[in-house]
């Protein structure tokens, strides 16, 4: 969990991850994305804690007859619905929570608190290997008004309401 919140990925991505995929010394996942895309994302210090426990304690136990970075109890790599229950099993353990927890939920939860901290949009659809900027903007919900703000807020012409022009300026 903390490895796809960490690091914003897909739960496909997640399954595909090998365990050559972590660059521990940088602090980064290569995650082969979407259409064959490659890029690679930030783990954040909890998540590269918790990967250096499970490959020293756990995934050893599991007898991994894959090199797939998470695997199953039976050491192979994770089904698309083993992956699902898994993620919801360990939810469930959590007591304060009630909520389906799946892998998209702690994608969208990862892009949701990176803009709230003051992440660009363009910096979360880097983040999530978005390759449109639309994808973007629907997971991070801003919407027309949140976009009429900021360049109210920001853009040098801002300040102008209605399509005024400041005196003396020609259209």
């Amino acid at each position: 969990m903390e490895t796809i919140y960490s690091a914003g990925i897909r739960a496909c991505e997640v399954r595909r991850l090998l365990v050559s995929d972590v660059d521990f010394t940088d602090g980064v996942l290569r995650v082969q994305g979407k259409g064959g895309h490659e890029r690679r994302s930030p783990l954040g210090r909890s998540a590269l804690q918790w990967l250096v426990r499970y490959l020293e304690e756990a995934r050893p136990k599991l007898k991994p007859r894959s090199e797939a970075l998470f695997v199953t109890r039976y050491g192979l790599a994770f089904s698309p619905s083993g992956m699902s229950i898994r993620l919801q099993h360990l939810a469930d353990g959590v007591p304060t929570t009630t909520v389906r927890v799946t892998a998209h939920a702690l994608r969208r939860a990862a892009a949701a608190h990176c803009q709230q901290a003051g992440m660009s949009v363009r910096e979360i659809q880097e983040f999530l290997g978005h390759l449109q900027l639309d994808t973007t903007i629907r997971y991070t919900g801003i919407g027309r008004r949140d976009l009429a703000q900021a360049v109210e807020r920001f853009h040098p012409r801002g300040q102008m309401k209605h399509g005024a022009l400041p005196s003396g300026e020609k259209p």
